[in-house]
């Protein structure tokens, strides 16, 4: 996909993947392909009790109708990933 958006254009490139697409193997190809990348993160194993308790303490929250409160919470996680042997290597 990416090589046909860069025949189809020589400015930047956008890759916007929803969560289906947040796995490691992914983010390191998107890296290699120099372009710039949004994708959104599955929270899986994550404690969503915890996740709700930040997003509604730091985030944006507005109530579109009487009881109902939606949070927003924006996050940007920068990772160092360098490959040995074609496996990928993750530096925490």
């Amino acid at each position: 996909m990416i090589v046909h958006a860069r025949v189809s254009t020589e400015g930047k490139i956008l890759v916007r993947a929803d969560a289906a697409h947040d796995a490691l193997d992914t983010l390191i190809a998107l890296s290699d392909a120099q372009v710039g990348y949004i994708v959104k993160w599955n929270p899986r194993k994550s404690n969503v009790l915890e996740w709700r308790d930040r997003v509604f303490a730091q985030g944006e929250v507005i109530t579109p109708r009487p009881g109902k409160k939606v949070g927003t919470l924006i996050v940007n996680e920068t990772r160092k990933i360098k490959t040995m042997q074609d496996k990928p290597v993750l530096d925490l």
